[in-house]
């Protein structure tokens, strides 16, 4: 085999993995699989409705997380695992309705780290996405 030969068919082979097997309905991702509904996602799998996210594995309804596991309803999250409703998270597990936190395991209602009650959880969250520029 010649050099030309070996780069053409790994030029094959890249384009075969660097597809998006399985997907249905994702616009601009690469390297993903079984995914559906998603936007310019990266290395995912079985997402749904993501969009920006890279390397995550069955998140739904998730925006520019990296490395998420499990979970739904994101936003700029990194390293969570088995949880709901976070936003800019990081190496978080199991949690809900946290805001800003790191490291938590099984907390719900948290911001930065300290526990809210559920109504100032919501009313302190609704006024920090406005200042962020989040979308509601």
């Amino acid at each position: 085999m010649d050099a030309r030969t070996f780069y053409a068919e790994l030029k094959a082979l890249e384009r075969v993995e660097r597809g998006n097997p399985g997907s249905h309905q994702s616009t601009e991702c690469e390297n993903c699989s079984s995914c559906m509904f998603c936007h310019q996602c990266r290395d995912c799998h079985a997402c749904n409705y993501c969009e920006g996210c890279i390397r995550c594995t069955r998140l739904t309804h998730a925006h520019q997380c990296e490395d998420c596991h499990q979970s739904s309803q994101l936003i700029e999250c990194i390293r969570c695992y088995d949880s709901k409703y976070l936003v800019k998270c990081t190496d978080c597990d199991h949690c809900t309705y946290c805001f800003g936190c790191i490291g938590l395991t099984r907390k719900e209602f948290y911001i930065l780290n300290r526990p809210y009650e559920r109504k100032a959880y919501f009313a302190t969250v609704k006024a920090l996405k406005a200042a962020l520029g989040l979308a509601p």
